[in-house]
């Protein structure tokens, strides 16, 4: 399959979305397997809040509920999601590089990586900012096991 089919099937996909909602996991899925991911995430944030008003997720179930339902509020990346342009994209170095000149070190040493992050062996990430408004941020994330390499420009210039 070209680039051009894989990218229309996942453009129609999430256009059928938008009338069945339950279809969201099917389509992350994919999109999952076609970036090597092994969970994924399409969120509306409340940065404020530190919480998301929405949520479709793919992915190994204990990981994703565990995140979802447990530690989603610690994600040390809520208070630097307004930073990031709509139909931009981000790796994970970029998101710890927007926190600061120890970005690493807090994405590392934050209740959210050692809750998380770390257990579940989350390797890199890569997001799209979806949408942004003044109290909500959308985006759209994918994040690798450390088992796989970080995600390239390519896969960055891809997504977007």
């Amino acid at each position: 399959m070209t680039d051009l089919a894989i990218f229309s099937a996942f453009v129609g996909g999430m256009y059928d979305c938008v009338a069945q909602p339950w279809r969201w996991s099917e389509v992350l899925q994919k999109l999952c397997s076609h970036y090597d991911s092994d969970t994924s995430f399409l969120a509306v944030h409340d940065p404020a809040a530190k919480r998301s008003r929405f949520n479709a997720y793919a992915g190994e179930p204990e990981k994703v509920q565990a995140l979802v339902n447990h530690h989603g509020e610690k994600n040390p990346f809520y208070s630097i999601l307004q930073a990031f342009d709509i139909d931009e994209t981000a790796s994970l170095a970029d998101y710890c590089q927007t926190l600061g000149p120890d970005g690493l070190e807090q994405f590392r040493n934050s209740q959210f990586a050692k809750d998380w992050a770390i257990p579940y062996r989350m390797g890199d990430g890569m997001s799209i900012t979806l949408m942004k408004q003044r109290q909500r941020v959308g985006t759209y994330v994918m994040i690798r096991s450390v088992d796989y390499p970080q995600f390239s420009q390519a896969e960055l210039a891809a997504l977007g």
